[in-house]
Protein backbone atom coordinates (compact mmCIF):
# COMPACT_ATOMS: atom_id res chain seq x y z
CA UNK A 1 0.00 0.00 0.00
CA UNK A 2 1.40 3.26 -1.05
CA UNK A 3 1.67 6.00 1.13
CA UNK A 4 0.83 9.53 0.08
CA UNK A 5 2.65 12.76 1.08
CA UNK A 6 0.88 15.56 1.10
CA UNK A 7 1.33 18.50 -1.45
CA UNK A 8 2.25 21.02 0.95
CA UNK A 9 4.96 19.22 2.73
CA UNK A 10 7.13 18.08 -1.13
CA UNK A 11 6.57 21.68 -1.54
CA UNK A 12 8.44 23.03 1.85
CA UNK A 13 10.92 20.84 1.25
CA UNK A 14 11.99 21.57 -2.09
CA UNK A 15 12.62 25.41 -0.58
CA UNK A 16 14.81 23.86 2.45
CA UNK A 17 17.22 22.69 -0.57
CA UNK A 18 17.44 25.64 -2.53
CA UNK A 19 18.18 27.69 0.74
CA UNK A 20 21.30 25.63 1.27
CA UNK A 21 24.85 27.24 0.03
CA UNK A 22 26.23 24.96 -2.97
CA UNK A 23 29.63 23.41 -3.31
CA UNK A 24 32.42 25.20 -4.58
CA UNK A 25 35.55 24.24 -6.17
CA UNK A 26 38.52 24.91 -4.88
CA UNK A 27 40.41 27.98 -5.73
CA UNK A 28 44.61 27.30 -6.49
CA UNK A 29 46.36 30.20 -4.70
CA UNK A 30 49.03 31.87 -6.76
CA UNK A 31 52.01 30.66 -4.79
CA UNK A 32 50.92 27.08 -5.36
CA UNK A 33 52.05 26.92 -9.01
CA UNK A 34 54.83 23.86 -8.59
CA UNK A 35 58.12 25.40 -8.87
CA UNK A 36 59.55 25.00 -12.34
CA UNK A 37 62.43 22.27 -12.91
CA UNK A 38 65.55 21.86 -15.05
CA UNK A 39 65.82 25.65 -15.79
CA UNK A 40 63.61 28.41 -16.14
CA UNK A 41 60.72 26.59 -17.43
CA UNK A 42 57.70 26.00 -15.78
CA UNK A 43 55.01 23.49 -16.78
CA UNK A 44 52.05 25.16 -17.48
CA UNK A 45 54.38 27.85 -19.92
CA UNK A 46 53.09 27.84 -23.38
CA UNK A 47 56.47 26.24 -25.60
CA UNK A 48 55.69 29.25 -28.48
CA UNK A 49 54.68 32.52 -27.13
CA UNK A 50 55.52 36.51 -27.88
CA UNK A 51 57.60 38.75 -25.38
CA UNK A 52 56.66 42.35 -24.19
CA UNK A 53 58.51 43.55 -27.63
CA UNK A 54 56.52 41.33 -30.00
CA UNK A 55 59.04 38.81 -30.42
CA UNK A 56 58.70 35.00 -30.90
CA UNK A 57 60.14 33.74 -28.15
CA UNK A 58 60.80 29.39 -28.60
CA UNK A 59 60.75 27.17 -24.68
CA UNK A 60 63.40 24.30 -25.26
CA UNK A 61 64.10 22.18 -22.17
CA UNK A 62 67.32 21.65 -20.93
CA UNK A 63 67.15 17.98 -21.93
CA UNK A 64 65.76 18.59 -25.21
CA UNK A 65 68.35 20.95 -25.84
CA UNK A 66 71.07 18.23 -25.22
CA UNK A 67 69.25 15.73 -27.64
CA UNK A 68 68.89 17.23 -30.38
CA UNK A 69 72.55 18.63 -29.83
CA UNK A 70 72.24 22.88 -30.01
CA UNK A 71 75.56 24.62 -30.30
CA UNK A 72 76.40 28.00 -29.79
CA UNK A 73 78.19 31.17 -30.60
CA UNK A 74 78.58 34.74 -30.00
CA UNK A 75 78.57 36.95 -33.29
CA UNK A 76 82.36 38.52 -33.43
CA UNK A 77 83.45 42.00 -33.91
CA UNK A 78 84.25 43.03 -37.87
CA UNK A 79 84.51 45.95 -40.22
CA UNK A 80 82.46 46.92 -43.42
CA UNK A 81 84.59 48.18 -46.33
CA UNK A 82 82.13 50.33 -48.09
CA UNK A 83 81.07 48.85 -51.27
CA UNK A 84 79.47 49.50 -54.80
CA UNK A 85 77.61 46.46 -55.84
CA UNK A 86 76.98 45.55 -59.70
CA UNK A 87 75.78 42.77 -61.80
CA UNK A 88 76.83 40.64 -64.36
CA UNK A 89 77.82 37.22 -66.22
CA UNK A 90 80.50 34.67 -66.56
CA UNK A 91 81.58 35.87 -70.21
CA UNK A 92 83.27 33.26 -73.17
CA UNK A 93 87.11 34.50 -73.57
CA UNK A 94 87.23 33.84 -76.67
CA UNK A 95 86.98 37.17 -77.99
CA UNK A 96 89.94 37.95 -75.30
CA UNK A 97 91.96 35.29 -76.62
CA UNK A 98 91.72 36.32 -80.64
CA UNK A 99 92.20 40.27 -79.63
CA UNK A 100 95.76 38.86 -77.33
CA UNK A 101 96.79 37.05 -80.78
CA UNK A 102 96.04 40.10 -82.71
CA UNK A 103 97.71 42.20 -80.56
CA UNK A 104 100.48 40.01 -80.33
CA UNK A 105 100.62 39.21 -83.93
CA UNK A 106 101.48 42.76 -84.65
CA UNK A 107 103.74 43.49 -82.13
CA UNK A 108 105.97 40.75 -83.81
CA UNK A 109 105.46 42.15 -86.64
CA UNK A 110 106.86 45.25 -85.99
CA UNK A 111 109.83 43.93 -84.05
CA UNK A 112 110.64 41.87 -87.48
CA UNK A 113 110.27 44.86 -89.74
CA UNK A 114 112.50 46.55 -87.30
CA UNK A 115 115.37 44.27 -87.43
CA UNK A 116 115.36 43.96 -90.44
CA UNK A 117 115.26 47.50 -91.06
CA UNK A 118 118.46 47.69 -88.99
CA UNK A 119 120.22 44.94 -90.79
CA UNK A 120 119.98 46.41 -94.31
CA UNK A 121 120.93 49.45 -92.80
CA UNK A 122 124.52 47.71 -92.06
CA UNK A 123 124.89 46.32 -95.55
CA UNK A 124 123.84 50.17 -96.77
CA UNK A 125 126.79 51.22 -94.96
CA UNK A 126 128.87 48.50 -96.55
CA UNK A 127 127.42 49.04 -99.87
CA UNK A 128 126.04 45.48 -99.47
CA UNK A 129 122.32 46.74 -99.75
CA UNK A 130 120.77 48.44 -102.62
CA UNK A 131 118.41 52.00 -102.51
CA UNK A 132 115.21 49.95 -103.36
CA UNK A 133 115.84 47.73 -100.59
CA UNK A 134 116.83 49.95 -97.93
CA UNK A 135 113.81 51.85 -98.69
CA UNK A 136 111.32 49.09 -98.79
CA UNK A 137 112.70 47.90 -95.59
CA UNK A 138 112.01 51.29 -94.14
CA UNK A 139 108.59 51.25 -95.62
CA UNK A 140 107.98 47.78 -94.05
CA UNK A 141 108.88 48.66 -90.64
CA UNK A 142 106.78 51.98 -90.62
CA UNK A 143 103.53 50.04 -91.66
CA UNK A 144 104.31 47.26 -89.03
CA UNK A 145 105.04 49.47 -86.21
CA UNK A 146 101.98 51.67 -87.48
CA UNK A 147 99.70 48.47 -87.23
CA UNK A 148 101.22 47.15 -84.17
CA UNK A 149 100.37 51.20 -82.32
CA UNK A 150 96.76 50.65 -84.04
CA UNK A 151 95.93 46.87 -83.02
CA UNK A 152 97.07 48.01 -79.18
CA UNK A 153 95.08 50.97 -79.04
CA UNK A 154 92.09 48.84 -80.30
CA UNK A 155 93.02 46.38 -77.35
CA UNK A 156 92.92 49.10 -75.20
CA UNK A 157 89.38 50.36 -76.17
CA UNK A 158 87.91 47.02 -76.04
CA UNK A 159 89.30 45.22 -73.23
CA UNK A 160 91.07 48.56 -71.44
CA UNK A 161 94.35 50.13 -71.10
CA UNK A 162 95.33 48.34 -67.95
CA UNK A 163 95.05 44.94 -69.66
CA UNK A 164 96.38 45.93 -72.41
CA UNK A 165 99.31 46.96 -70.07
CA UNK A 166 100.14 43.00 -68.93
CA UNK A 167 102.97 42.10 -69.87
CA UNK A 168 101.72 38.47 -68.54
CA UNK A 169 98.74 38.35 -70.92
CA UNK A 170 100.11 35.13 -72.72
CA UNK A 171 99.73 33.48 -69.50
CA UNK A 172 96.52 34.94 -68.55
CA UNK A 173 94.88 34.08 -71.84
CA UNK A 174 95.85 30.43 -71.30
CA UNK A 175 94.56 29.60 -68.37
CA UNK A 176 91.51 30.98 -69.83
CA UNK A 177 91.50 28.90 -72.56
CA UNK A 178 92.47 25.89 -70.42
CA UNK A 179 88.92 26.82 -68.10
CA UNK A 180 91.21 26.83 -64.92
CA UNK A 181 90.02 30.54 -64.52
CA UNK A 182 87.04 32.61 -65.48
CA UNK A 183 86.32 35.91 -66.95
CA UNK A 184 83.39 38.17 -65.83
CA UNK A 185 81.98 40.94 -66.95
CA UNK A 186 80.46 43.01 -64.66
CA UNK A 187 78.23 46.62 -64.45
CA UNK A 188 77.14 49.02 -62.00
CA UNK A 189 74.16 50.51 -61.57
CA UNK A 190 73.44 53.69 -63.30
CA UNK A 191 74.81 56.28 -60.71
CA UNK A 192 76.86 54.38 -59.21
CA UNK A 193 80.19 54.88 -61.05
CA UNK A 194 83.41 55.31 -58.62
CA UNK A 195 85.54 57.43 -59.27
CA UNK A 196 88.81 55.75 -57.91
CA UNK A 197 89.41 51.89 -58.62
CA UNK A 198 88.25 49.29 -55.51
CA UNK A 199 90.70 48.07 -53.23
CA UNK A 200 89.31 44.62 -53.56
CA UNK A 201 86.39 42.30 -54.93
CA UNK A 202 84.69 39.31 -54.89
CA UNK A 203 81.18 38.05 -56.18
CA UNK A 204 78.45 35.00 -55.96
CA UNK A 205 77.21 33.08 -58.66
CA UNK A 206 73.01 32.33 -58.98
CA UNK A 207 71.86 30.44 -57.83
CA UNK A 208 74.70 29.88 -54.71
CA UNK A 209 74.39 33.39 -53.50
CA UNK A 210 75.61 32.70 -50.02
CA UNK A 211 79.07 31.16 -51.51
CA UNK A 212 81.39 34.15 -51.68
CA UNK A 213 84.35 34.19 -54.60
CA UNK A 214 86.75 36.32 -54.28
CA UNK A 215 87.89 37.98 -57.71
CA UNK A 216 90.78 39.89 -59.18
CA UNK A 217 89.83 43.32 -60.21
CA UNK A 218 91.35 42.97 -63.72
CA UNK A 219 89.92 46.27 -65.61
CA UNK A 220 88.14 48.98 -64.49
CA UNK A 221 88.42 51.39 -67.79
CA UNK A 222 86.12 50.09 -69.76
CA UNK A 223 84.20 52.80 -69.63
CA UNK A 224 80.18 52.57 -69.31
CA UNK A 225 77.30 50.21 -70.61
CA UNK A 226 75.34 51.87 -73.49
CA UNK A 227 71.95 50.42 -72.02
CA UNK A 228 72.21 51.13 -68.63
CA UNK A 229 74.81 53.94 -68.62
CA UNK A 230 76.90 52.35 -65.99
CA UNK A 231 80.64 51.61 -65.21
CA UNK A 232 81.70 48.13 -66.55
CA UNK A 233 84.29 46.19 -64.99
CA UNK A 234 86.37 43.25 -65.36
CA UNK A 235 87.32 40.41 -62.72
CA UNK A 236 88.91 37.34 -62.93
CA UNK A 237 87.66 34.37 -60.74
CA UNK A 238 91.02 31.84 -60.53
CA UNK A 239 91.13 28.33 -59.96
CA UNK A 240 87.09 27.71 -60.66
CA UNK A 241 85.91 27.35 -64.04
CA UNK A 242 82.20 29.32 -63.76
CA UNK A 243 79.58 28.00 -66.55
CA UNK A 244 79.58 30.55 -69.49
CA UNK A 245 76.74 32.67 -68.77
CA UNK A 246 75.99 32.54 -65.45
CA UNK A 247 74.77 35.85 -64.04
CA UNK A 248 76.93 36.84 -61.10
CA UNK A 249 76.62 39.75 -58.21
CA UNK A 250 79.35 41.77 -57.63
CA UNK A 251 80.84 43.81 -54.48
CA UNK A 252 83.60 45.99 -55.48
CA UNK A 253 85.13 47.34 -52.28
CA UNK A 254 85.78 51.14 -52.32
CA UNK A 255 88.39 52.74 -50.73
CA UNK A 256 87.16 55.16 -47.51
CA UNK A 257 86.37 54.71 -43.89
CA UNK A 258 85.35 51.38 -42.78
CA UNK A 259 82.35 50.46 -40.78
CA UNK A 260 82.58 49.04 -37.36
CA UNK A 261 79.67 46.26 -36.72
CA UNK A 262 79.65 41.98 -36.35
CA UNK A 263 79.81 39.37 -38.53
CA UNK A 264 77.24 36.72 -37.74
CA UNK A 265 77.97 32.92 -38.72
CA UNK A 266 76.38 32.07 -41.70
CA UNK A 267 75.46 28.74 -39.53
CA UNK A 268 73.16 30.91 -37.27
CA UNK A 269 71.08 32.64 -40.26
CA UNK A 270 68.08 30.99 -41.11
CA UNK A 271 65.78 31.81 -44.20
CA UNK A 272 62.27 32.33 -43.50
CA UNK A 273 59.52 34.19 -45.13
CA UNK A 274 61.75 35.97 -47.48
CA UNK A 275 63.86 37.03 -44.35
CA UNK A 276 67.16 36.71 -42.67
CA UNK A 277 66.54 35.48 -38.70
CA UNK A 278 68.71 34.32 -35.82
CA UNK A 279 68.02 32.97 -32.64
CA UNK A 280 69.30 34.81 -29.83
CA UNK A 281 69.40 32.34 -26.21
CA UNK A 282 67.61 34.99 -23.87
CA UNK A 283 67.77 32.51 -20.77
CA UNK A 284 68.70 29.04 -20.53
CA UNK A 285 65.70 27.88 -21.93
CA UNK A 286 64.65 30.19 -23.80
CA UNK A 287 65.27 31.29 -27.51
CA UNK A 288 64.49 34.70 -29.12
CA UNK A 289 64.10 34.95 -33.12
CA UNK A 290 65.47 37.85 -34.49
CA UNK A 291 65.60 39.50 -38.29
CA UNK A 292 68.85 40.73 -39.40
CA UNK A 293 69.24 41.75 -43.01
CA UNK A 294 70.89 40.04 -45.69
CA UNK A 295 72.57 42.72 -47.47
CA UNK A 296 76.25 42.89 -46.69
CA UNK A 297 77.73 38.77 -47.16
CA UNK A 298 80.69 38.37 -45.36
CA UNK A 299 83.36 35.09 -46.41
CA UNK A 300 82.11 33.65 -42.93
CA UNK A 301 78.54 35.08 -42.60
CA UNK A 302 77.04 37.72 -42.81
CA UNK A 303 77.54 41.89 -41.04
CA UNK A 304 75.65 44.43 -38.99
CA UNK A 305 75.73 47.50 -37.85
CA UNK A 306 72.39 47.16 -35.38
CA UNK A 307 70.29 44.94 -33.11
CA UNK A 308 72.33 42.00 -32.12
CA UNK A 309 75.92 42.82 -29.66
CA UNK A 310 78.94 40.83 -29.26
CA UNK A 311 77.54 39.27 -25.76
CA UNK A 312 74.60 37.60 -27.38
CA UNK A 313 74.62 34.16 -27.99
CA UNK A 314 72.86 32.57 -31.11
CA UNK A 315 71.70 29.22 -31.89
CA UNK A 316 74.16 27.55 -34.87
CA UNK A 317 74.22 24.13 -35.00
CA UNK A 318 70.71 23.11 -34.49
CA UNK A 319 68.90 26.70 -35.81
CA UNK A 320 67.10 24.90 -38.17
CA UNK A 321 65.27 22.55 -35.58
CA UNK A 322 64.70 25.49 -32.93
CA UNK A 323 62.76 26.84 -36.44
CA UNK A 324 60.62 23.81 -36.49
CA UNK A 325 59.82 23.86 -32.72
CA UNK A 326 58.63 26.97 -33.30
CA UNK A 327 56.46 26.05 -36.47
CA UNK A 328 55.13 23.12 -34.92
CA UNK A 329 53.91 24.01 -31.88
CA UNK A 330 56.79 23.08 -29.46
CA UNK A 331 56.16 19.55 -30.68
CA UNK A 332 60.39 18.77 -30.17
CA UNK A 333 59.85 19.35 -26.51
CA UNK A 334 57.63 15.98 -26.29
CA UNK A 335 59.56 14.07 -28.33
CA UNK A 336 57.26 13.62 -31.03
CA UNK A 337 58.55 15.32 -34.21
CA UNK A 338 62.40 13.99 -33.76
Amino acid sequence: MKTLIPHRLLGLAAATLMALPLPQPARADADDKPAAKGGDTAPGDPPVKRNADGETVVTITTETQQRIKLEFAHPAGAQWQPVARGYGRVIDPTPLLTAVTDLATARINAEASTRELARLQTLAAQNNASTRALEAAQLAAEHDHLASTTARAKFAGDWGPTLAGRTDLAELVQTLADRKESLVRLTLPAGENLTEPPVSAALTVFPDESHLLPAELLESGLGVDPQNEGQIFLLLVKDRALPLGASVTGRLNRTGQPLDGLEIPAAAVLRHEGQGWVYVQTTAEAFTRRCIPLDRLTANGWFITNGLTATNVLVTTGAQTVLSTELSGGGFNTGTRD
